[in-house]
């Protein structure tokens, strides 16, 4: 009965989480959306693929999986994501790493994916592919199948006085309505001396760390361009996701470094 207190407690925090999100879109946003023809000579010469890390601190599995993860980083064509979570921090090892939003998204691949239960580390890649995230072998399969399937490059540009400039491709018909336009500001490298829990005494570097979340709202799939102002964070760059159905297949994605 304890443990079911725990978890009705837990998706109440996540549910409120969710409203509270959804609120940042108007502030992100500058302008109403303009048409702008895509270029197929400025697009990326490979199709990109999004790798998504769910990792803890707290997780002695997940040192691994970071190390995956930083291998990925550098690849041209991966835009690579590390998303820590909160839901294993303890009240004597408090950490600034991990993220709340990083447990709401993980909840929602949760249930998109038919999944009984969240867990780390886990790989999730293009949004359809699930694994623990420290078998290499799962990630090489993952990467050549989403090579099969390949998404569109959303185009992100500075224009200069903390103006960003989106251009999203248009999308074949396949099916969906509507597509959710995620962005999260990353850090591109995070040190983390661990003093307690299951990696105590360990020093851990972390990728691409989700630092901030931006819902940027539904999109049609048409082409369009799209200005935006730059957070006020302290964070290395911007990735911008476009999911099916919120946590569904990912179907366009870009960064931008700043």
């Amino acid at each position: 009965m304890a443990e079911l207190r725990r978890e009705n407690k837990q998706m109440i925090k996540l549910v409120s989480m969710i409203y509270r999100f959804a609120f940042l879109t108007a502030a992100f946003i500058v302008s109403v959306p303009s048409v702008q023809a895509f270029d197929p000579a400025e697009q990326w010469a490979e199709a990109p693929v999004v790798v998504e890390l769910f990792t803890s601190r707290g997780c002695s599995s997940c040192p691994p999986a970071d190390k995956l993860l930083e291998e990925l980083a550098g690849k041209k064509n991966i835009i690579a994501l590390g998303c820590p979570v909160s839901y294993w921090d303890k009240p004597w090892h408090k950490t600034d790493l991990s993220r709340d939003f990083c447990d709401v998204r993980q909840h929602g691949y949760t249930k998109m994916l038919g999944k009984k239960s969240v867990f780390t580390p886990q790989m999730i890649v293009n949004g359809k592919i699930s694994f623990t995230g420290s078998h290499r072998d799962k990630l090489e399969l993952a990467l050549k199948s989403a090579q099969t399937q390949a998404i569109k490059p959303i185009r992100l540009e500075s224009l200069g006085g903390g103006v960003l400039r989106m251009m999203l491709p248009r999308l074949p018909n396949d099916g969906y309505l509507s597509y959710r336009l995620w962005g999260f500001g990353y850090q591109a490298h995070w040190t983390e001396d661990v003093s307690g829990g299951e990696n105590s005494g360990r020093t851990i570097v972390y990728v691409n760390a989700a630092r901030s979340f931006h819902n940027l709202g539904s999109w049609m799939g048409k082409e369009k361009t799209i200005t935006l102002r730059r957070p006020d964070e302290n964070i290395d760059g911007l990735l911008i996701f476009a999911q099916a159905n919120g946590y569904g297949p990912i179907v366009a994605a870009g960064r931008l470094a700043f």
